[in-house]
Parts: C-alpha cells; sequence; structure tokens
C-alpha cells in the first residue's frame, strides 16, 4: 500500500531519490503529497477506492515522465531533436498530417513537434477535409511559417479565409468547382502576395454557370509587379497573356489559350524564350500550329530537365524542332493523332537527333506496356524494375504513347523507334504490361536488342507470345546458322486471374517447346552440350506468392526441369521437384501428427 514504508511507497515520490530510509522521512514525503492521507490505509467506500485509483494513475504518469526523461534520446539537443522530427515528418508527408503520429510517444516530443511551426504550413484541404477545424487549427499552429495551400474549392465563401493570409502564402494549389475558382483568381490582385512562388489553379468543366463579373482568364494586373516572387505556375482551362509571363522556373499549361489574340507558334515561343530558366515544361492541348512557310529562331532553354507534351502529332514536332535542350533532359510524348507507322516518321527525326546527342544518358532498360487500344514505350537510364503507375519516374529519359490501330501498325512503331533510339546498350526488357503485344511483334523486337540480358514478365498473354516469339528466333538461327541471342534470366510474376489458368498452361508448354527448339539447336551443332552457346534462359525464375504454378501445371513445370536447360527458381528457391516432394510429405506427417495429437486430447477429455 502506498502508506507503508516498504518500497511499495515508492510511486508517490516525486522529488528526486532518496537515500534515507528512515520511516518518519518516508512520512514527511507522504505527507507532502496530495491524496497521501486518503491513501494510506485501507479504502472503505467506492469514493475512496477512485481516489486510491486516482492518484495511482497519478504516480504511474509521473514514474513514466520520469522513465522517459532518462531515455538516451532524450540527452540530444531540442535542437537536433526537432530536425529529426522534421526528417520524419517530410518523409511520411507534410500535407496528409501522417506524420503527426510521432507527437504520441510521449509530451516532450508533443511539445516540440507543436513548436516546429513549418510543419504545420503545410494545409491539405481536398475532399473529405474538415475545412474548419483543420484550416484554422493549423493556421494557429503554424505560426508566422509561410504557407503552402492545396484546396478543392467548393464553396466560395472559403477563397477569403484563405486570402486573409496571402502574404504567407508560399504556394497555392485550388481546384474544384470552376466559378469558385475563377472566383478566387479574381481576387488576387487585390491582395498582397510577396512571397508567392507557386501558383496552380484548375478549372476544367464547363464554365456556363461562371457570373458574367468573374473574369475568365488569368488577370493582367498580376503581372505588374504583383507577382515578384512566381516561379512556377499551373493552369487548366484558364486563358493568360502569353507575352506577360516571364522568368519562370516551372511552366504547365493545359488547354490555356493566350489571353490577347491572336494565337500563333511564334507567341508561344516568344513566352517560352522569356523563360531561359525554365527546369520543367508540360504543355496539353496548347501548341498553335508552325506555318510551313515561315521560319523560326530556335528557343534555347539550357536548364530544361523535363519537358511533357500532349498535344496532335504535328505540333509535337514543330514545338520539338525549335527547343534546344540539354541532352540529360527526359521527353514524354503524347500525342494524338499516332496510329500508323507513317505518322511517327517525322517525330522520330527530332528525337532521334536528341537521344544520340553527346551527353544523352545511355538507355539500359526497354519498357513496354500494350493494355487495349495504346501502348506506351519507355527508355530507362537504370536497371531498376519502375514502380507500377510511376509516372513521374525520374529514370525513364524518353517516352512515347500511341494508338495504333492494328498490331502491324504497333510492329511498325516500335521497329522504328527501337532504330531511332540507341539500343545497344539496353540489357533489360520489362514487358510486364505488354498485355496484347503479338508474336510476330516481340519478333520483330528482340533482334533489336543485341545486348539483351534479362527479362521481365507477367501472367498474360503477351508473356506466353514473347516465349513463342523466343521460339521463331531459335527456328531462323537453326536455318541460317547464326549465333543465337542469349538471355541470362526470364522471369515471370505469376498471380490468380480469371482465366489466368489457361494463360499459364499455355505459357509452360511455349517454355517447353522453347527448351526442345533449343536442345534440337544444340544437338544440331554436333555437340550435345551445345559449341555454339547456350541461348538461354539460364535462369528461369517464377514469382509466385499466390502459389498458382500447382497441381496439372507444376507436372509440366518438371517435364521442363527434366531437360536440364538452366536453373528454376521457384519464389527465390531453386526449383527440385525431388526434394519439393520430399518437403511436402514431410509437412503433411507433421500435420497429419498434429492432428492427431489433437483429436487423441478431446477423446480424452470426453
Amino acid at each position: 500500500m502506498p502508506g507503508s514504508s516498504t518500497d511499495g511507497s515508492r510511486p508517490e515520490l516525486s522529488d528526486s531519490e532518496s537515500t534515507n530510509s528512515d520511516s518518519s522521512e518516508k512520512q514527511r514525503i507522504h505527507s507532502s503529497i496530495p491524496l497521501a492521507e486518503s491513501v494510506q490505509s485501507e479504502p472503505h467506500s467506492a469514493a475512496e477506492i477512485d481516489a486510491m485509483i486516482k492518484w495511482h494513475y497519478k504516480q504511474i504518469r509521473i514514474l513514466k515522465a520520469k522513465r522517459n526523461a532518462i531515455a538516451p534520446i532524450r540527452r540530444l539537443p531540442n535542437e537536433l531533436m526537432t530536425r529529426i522530427i522534421t526528417i520524419f515528418a517530410v518523409d511520411s508527408g507534410l500535407f496528409d498530417l501522417k506524420w503527426t503520429r510521432i507527437i504520441f510517444v510521449c509530451r516532450h516530443w508533443h511539445a516540440l513537434a507543436l513548436a516546429a511551426q513549418p510543419l504545420w504550413a503545410c494545409i491539405d484541404l481536398g475532399l473529405g477535409a474538415k475545412f474548419t477545424t483543420r484550416f484554422f487549427a493549423q493556421i494557429d499552429r503554424s505560426g508566422v511559417a509561410p504557407l503552402s495551400i492545396k484546396i478543392s474549392l467548393y464553396r466560395e465563401y472559403y477563397s477569403d479565409y484563405i486570402l486573409d493570409h496571402s502574404a504567407r502564402i508560399r504556394e497555392l494549389s485550388v481546384d474544384g468547382k470552376a466559378n469558385c475558382v475563377l472566383g478566387l483568381m479574381a481576387k488576387l490582385p487585390e491582395k498582397s502576395l510577396p512571397i508567392l512562388s507557386s501558383l496552380s489553379l484548375g478549372a476544367p468543366g464547363s464554365h456556363d454557370d461562371v457570373s458574367d463579373d468573374v473574369p475568365r482568364s488569368l488577370p493582367e494586373a498580376l503581372w505588374d509587379g504583383r507577382l515578384p516572387s512566381l516561379r512556377e505556375l499551373h493552369l487548366e482551362c484558364i486563358p493568360l497573356p502569353w507575352s506577360m509571363v516571364s522568368g519562370l522556373t516551372a511552366l504547365s499549361l493545359t488547354q490555356c489559350p493566350n489571353s490577347f489574340p491572336p494565337e500563333t507558334f511564334s507567341g508561344l515561343l516568344d513566352m517560352l524564350r522569356s523563360c531561359p530558366g525554365l527546369r520543367t515544361l508540360e504543355l496539353a492541348l496548347l501548341c498553335p500550329y508552325p506555318e510551313r512557310e515561315q521560319s523560326y529562331t530556335v528557343v534555347d532553354l539550357p536548364s530544361l530537365y523535363r519537358l511533357q507534351l500532349r498535344d496532335p502529332v504535328t505540333r509535337c514536332e514543330g514545338l520539338l524542332n525549335h527547343l534546344r535542350i540539354p541532352p540529360q533532359a527526359l521527353i514524354h510524348l503524347l500525342p494524338h493523332g499516332l496510329h500508323a507507322g507513317s505518322d511517327i516518321r517525322e517525330l522520330l527525326l527530332p528525337l532521334r537527333k536528341h537521344t544520340r546527342s553527346p551527353g544523352a544518358p545511355t538507355p539500359l532498360m526497354f519498357k513496354i506496356d500494350r493494355p487495349n487500344g495504346y501502348c506506351t514505350v519507355s527508355f530507362l537510364k537504370t536497371t531498376k524494375l519502375p514502380e507500377p503507375f510511376d509516372h513521374d519516374n525520374l529514370d525513364i529519359t524518353l517516352s512515347l504513347n500511341s494508338h495504333p490501330s492494328s498490331e502491324g501498325t504497333l510492329r511498325q512503331m516500335l521497329t522504328k523507334v527501337l532504330k531511332a533510339v540507341p539500343c545497344e546498350g539496353i540489357t533489360h526488357l520489362d514487358g510486364r504490361k505488354g498485355y496484347d503485344v503479338g508474336t510476330a511483334t516481340w519478333r520483330s523486337i528482340i533482334p533489336l536488342l543485341p545486348a539483351l540480358d534479362e527479362v521481365y514478365l507477367q501472367l498474360n498473354k503477351g508473356a506466353v507470345n514473347f516465349v513463342s516469339a523466343m521460339s521463331l528466333h531459335l527456328e531462323s538461327i537453326i536455318e541460317t546458322n547464326l549465333r543465337p541471342r542469349h538471355i541470362r534470366l526470364l522471369h515471370i510474376q505469376l498471380f490468380r486471374l480469371e482465366g489466368g489458368d489457361t494463360i499459364l498452361a499455355d505459357l509452360l508448354e511455349a517454355l517447353m517447346q522453347y527448351y526442345l527448339d533449343e536442345l534440337q539447336r544444340r544437338r544440331g551443332a554436333g555437340n550435345e552440350y551445345g559449341d555454339e552457346g547456350f541461348a538461354g534462359p539460364e535462369i528461369l525464375e517464377f514469382e509466385d506468392r499466390q502459389y498458382v504454378l500447382t497441381g496439372s501445371h507444376e507436372e509440366i513445370l518438371k517435364r521442363v526441369f527434366a531437360l536440364k536447360m538452366g536453373d528454376i527458381v521457384w519464389n527465390g528457391k531453386i526449383y527440385d521437384p525431388v526434394e519439393r516432394q520430399k518437403n511436402i510429405d514431410r509437412m503433411r506427417a507433421e500435420a497429419k501428427a498434429i492432428l492427431a495429437k489433437y483429436d487423441t486430447e478431446i477423446q480424452e477429455e470426453i
């Protein structure tokens, strides 16, 4: 009990640990603590019990605070600890506030996080966010730190709350209802925006409900020295005065015509010329057609790092021919009207010049995405497989989107692209999303990648077609007595999908046929062990986390294994059907023994 003179009284000590063991000293300490008198004797009523529980909880909190205070991490200066919290917050994401879970570790961290005003200055008011609670709470906690605000605006009066803090806004990103977005835009010239460096406004959709007194284009007054710090501008469906844009490092325009007609190709080039420090340029549905009879001065953008164009193919080609950009610049093209092999001819000329210029990164991986309806090819300067839907991957040096009308058209396009881009150093092929790539297309691609070493596929029809193309490639080798194309690793990712059993069976049969063709080629060379070298793959690897490769499918795999044509890896381990069967029998025996044991115990209890 807390009132005893034993060690049980220690939790109520709030001062430093005492070395005096005299009971009278302990009694003096007891009397100095609130509620101590009420807990020194056995409780007899509910009120006394509640008081004792409350007292003990208080002592536990005191001891926890002491324990935290003597932890090694508490020896760090507050400045260093704040820096650690900041790094964690930035890595976790400032806008979604996921980093705030760290403030519940202890009171000290909670206090440090609350005092770190810049961490609270990134305010995301997207759909679902409670404006009144989140906005005002973060405004208060951010103190005087510069604000970065993202908002999906569907109520006009919210814009007044935001612009009341205009002097502190460094980054402002607004989308939502067109009437609300344009209404906020109209108020910008009335506000002081001395540190605004990034402005993003998106008003897609119909503007029919916009009031007549609300301007549809970016106000000209904004360019009259009211945005002295502006360096990044992102607009969607909002016209702007092209001739007034200058000094930007990032420019993204989607359906943003010139608010000062006429809209000409030379006007677009003049706007870009006034921003020589551009590092990022994204233009969509914007470029005017260049006049064939007129000559234009090339625009020099020596700092450009990323260029993305989404316009008709002739407009993309016209702009590429009139931009001088560094060879290290990343180019992403999404041209409209790219349906036939002839459509791509003119576009490949500037791409060939760019990718083969001195200093351009050497492509190491070729990636093809071919779902139904379109095809995107990408060249990467790394051998690391890109993550799905990673459209902003900085390792993609060139990507080109097209909508081929047929498989033959796709084959023509890919052949032209691979001949234009230097592919001699490409060692990796990412065909995981090549769902609808046909056998003839794969067969035309393989010879154009002479250094191909590793291939990555997924369980789909495109993977079956790739293996079939490898067999056809071997047939041509046998007929012409050429040296085979060597592929060291064939990695296939398996998963469950509708119709997957049939596709997997076709894939394994195609692999079996390929290995048989390879065996025939090696024996035809006059040496069973292959004087001409092994065409591969030396390693056949299956990533099968859902254990799709079982039953009848594994029987085909056993036949492939019996050919002894290379290593088979299944989920990171060398596949050996004999050892696998032993492991299965052992696990079954263990499971049977466990079931028998529990069944015996149940019978004894009954």
